[in-house]
């Protein structure tokens, strides 16, 4: 094929998957791109989540070393095992109301009954479970901690990264949150993430790469795009063709 050819062949080719893009992704991307502005703004706002009729306040760094050191599944391993009483201690741990005593009392053995109540419908102990696995997501989006690609599958938290987190944030910001004044290891981890993400940006400049969700939906189009077999790529080619060839007439 001839150089000219050859380049407005990949021309064609390049264009030709924004139309696919826009066809089978563009809803969802914009979709996400919104949810991950709004995550980011309440980062700021410390906004509490109702899960199961509680109140959840934002995790933070002390909570997740609190969760790793009783073993949850949503920290240590994969979510989708954790048992009701997995979800009865976060949900115990993270209320908005600080309870009394955390693993002992009569206030913990009546918090436990009204949810095992409450999960005696399987929906509901699902949906819950849905709900707040969805929240961990939430928090940990925008981390750049959870996957080495794009279309990497989400590693175990676990609790390794905190030293890298808090280390940097309490060189350049001092041991305390400068938007509460409570102590790093007591503010809610997706701020933190913020925090990172600011200083990591403003030292790498142009090399800073963080890949978010809706990055990772790009790379997942992208990626079927280049795997799908030539034919199937027919109709979005003959799409920018025409309307390649409508732009050039006089």
């Amino acid at each position: 094929m001839a150089p000219s050819r050859l380049r407005r062949f990949y021309f064609h080719a390049m264009h030709a998957f924004d139309y696919y893009f826009a066809e089978h992704y563009a809803a969802a991307f914009a979709a996400e791109r919104e949810a991950e502005s709004a995550r980011r703004a309440e980062a700021f706002l410390d906004i509490a989540r109702p899960i199961a009729g509680i109140s959840l306040r934002p995790l933070t760094a002390h909570d997740l070393l609190v969760l790793d050191g009783f073993r949850s599944p949503f920290v240590c391993g994969d979510a989708a095992d954790a048992a009701p009483d997995h979800l009865i201690a976060i949900l115990w741990l993270l209320r908005l109301e600080p309870p009394p005593r955390f693993f002992s009392g009569l206030a913990y053995r009546r918090h436990a009954a009204r949810l095992r109540f409450r999960w005696l419908d399987p929906e509901r102990l699902l949906e819950d479970h849905a709900a707040l696995k969805l929240w961990f997501d939430d928090i940990f989006a925008d981390s750049g901690l959870t996957q080495s690609t794009p279309s990497a599958p989400r590693a175990p938290l676990s609790t390794h990264f905190l030293a890298g987190l808090l280390a940097p944030l309490a060189v350049e910001l001092g041991a305390f949150d400068p938007a509460t004044g409570k102590p790093l290891i007591e503010s809610p981890l997706c701020r933190l993430f913020q925090y990172l993400k600011t200083l990591e940006s403003r030292k790498q400049g142009s090399d800073y790469i963080n890949f978010t969700p809706s990055d990772r939906l790009k790379g997942e189009a992208l990626n079927a795009w280049n795997n799908m077999p030539p034919e199937e790529k027919a109709p979005w080619l003959v799409r920018h063709a025409q309307a390649h060839s409508q732009e050039a007439a006089p």
